[in-house]
C-alpha cells in the first residue's frame, strides 16, 4: 500500500516515526472496540447479517486500495491448484470461522469472545507441527503453555469450578480452530498468492454465501435494518468504518512503516484495551480471573513473538496481511 508524502525527503524517518506511532494507536483501538461493538450488534442483527458485514467492508477495503480490475487480473492469473487451495481458504476463514464467532458472540460476552478468540495461536503452532512437520521447540511448548494456562484459568473461573464453558465459548472457539486451519493452508499452499487476493476472495466467497442463505432465513438483512433501534445505527457506524475499514487501514500503514514483530507485539494491547471498552460501554463486569487469564494470554504471545513462530519475517508478514482482523 502506498501513501501519500506530504513532506519533504529529508523529514522522511521523523514522519515515518509519526505515521507507526498513530498506526498502531488506531490500530489496537480499532481492535478493541471490534468484539464489544460486534457484540452490541448481535441485539439486532444475525450471525449471517454480521458475516456480511465484516468480510464485505474487508472487501471493500481491498478494492478501494487495489481497484477491482487489477485484483480480478491478478486473480485470473492464480494457478489452477492454488485457486482451489484459494477457494477452500476463503470457505473457512471467510464464511465459517467469522460465521461461528459471530454466532457465538450472540451466546458469550464480548471479553470472553476476545479471550477464548486468542486459543487460536496454540491451534495454529500445534497444527504447524502436525500438518506442515515444522519443529517445535522447548521455548514453543513453554509459551503456548502459557497462553493455554490462561485461557484455562478463563474457562474454570480462576479454577474454582469444573469446565464451565457456555455454548457461545465454544462457538468462539470452534472459530479458532477454523481459522488455524485456514491459516495453515494459506502457509503451506498460498505463500506466493498476494493477501489482498486473499482478503477479496473471501469477501467474494462470503457474499455469495449470504445471497445464497437469505432465501431460507425468516429474518433477512434489509428487514433487521428497518427495524433496528436508534443506538445500533451508531454502532454499525463504529464497527464498520473503525473497527473493520480503519483498523484495516491502521494496520497496513504500521505494517508499511514499522516492523512486523512490533506491530504484533502491540496488537496484543487490543485484549486489554477489549476489555475496557467492554466494561466501560457494555457495562460487562470483569473478573478477577479474566484479569489474570488475559495477562497469561498476552504474556504467551509474546513470548510466542520472541522465540518466533514463522519461518521467516516474509512469511509472518504475508500471515498478518492476509488474516488481519481483531486479533493477531
Amino acid at each position: 500500500m502506498k501513501t501519500l508524502t506530504l513532506q519533504k525527503k529529508n523529514d522522511g524517518p521523523s514522519r515515518t516515526a509519526v505515521v507507526g506511532t498513530i498506526s498502531i494507536v488506531l490500530m489496537i483501538l480499532a481492535g478493541s472496540i471490534y468484539p464489544v461493538f460486534g457484540k452490541k450488534l448481535t441485539t439486532a442483527f444475525s450471525p449471517l447479517s454480521l458475516l456480511f458485514i465484516s468480510e464485505m467492508m474487508g472487501g471493500l477495503f481491498i478494492m478501494l486500495s487495489f481497484g477491482l480490475l487489477p485484483l480480478i487480473k491478478k486473480l485470473r492469473k492464480v494457478k489452477r491448484r492454488e485457486g482451489i487451495t484459494l477457494l477452500w481458504i476463503a470457505i473457512t476463514s471467510g464464511v465459517l470461522a467469522p460465521y461461528f464467532w459471530f454466532a457465538g458472540l450472540h451466546g458469550t460476552t464480548a471479553v470472553n469472545a476476545e479471550l477464548y478468540s486468542r486459543s487460536e495461536m496454540i491451534f495454529l503452532i500445534l497444527l504447524s507441527a502436525v500438518i506442515l512437520r515444522e519443529r517445535l521447540t522447548k521455548h514453543h511448548f513453554l509459551s503456548l503453555g502459557i497462553i493455554l494456562f490462561g485461557v484455562l484459568c478463563v474457562a474454570l473461573k480462576g479454577f474454582t469450578v469444573g469446565f464451565s464453558m457456555g455454548s457461545g465459548d465454544v462457538l468462539i472457539v470452534a472459530s479458532a480452530i477454523t481459522y488455524a486451519f485456514g491459516g495453515i493452508f494459506v502457509k503451506r499452499d498460498l505463500k506466493n498468492v498476494h493477501p489482498e487476493l486473499i482478503i477479496f476472495t473471501r469477501a467474494l466467497c462470503a457474499t455469495a454465501f449470504f445471497f445464497a442463505s437469505s432465501a431460507f432465513v425468516s429474518q433477512n438483512f434489509i428487514a433487521e435494518l428497518r427495524t433496528m433501534p436508534s443506538d445500533i445505527v451508531g454502532a454499525l457506524l463504529v464497527y464498520g468504518f473503525v473497527g473493520k475499514f480503519l483498523g484495516t487501514y491502521s494496520f497496513h500503514e504500521a505494517i508499511e512503516t514499522l516492523k512486523v514483530a512490533t506491530v504484533s507485539m502491540f496488537s496484543t494491547l487490543a485484549v486489554v484495551g477489549g476489555m475496557t471498552f467492554a466494561a466501560l460501554y457494555l457495562g460487562e463486569e470483569i473478573h478477577g480471573y479474566q484479569m489474570v487469564g488475559a495477562a497469561f494470554i498476552v504474556l504467551g504471545v509474546l513470548s510466542l513473538q520472541h522465540v518466533g513462530h514463522h519461518a521467516t519475517r516474509k512469511v509472518h508478514e504475508h500471515h498478518m496481511r492476509q488474516h488481519h482482523r481483531h486479533h493477531l
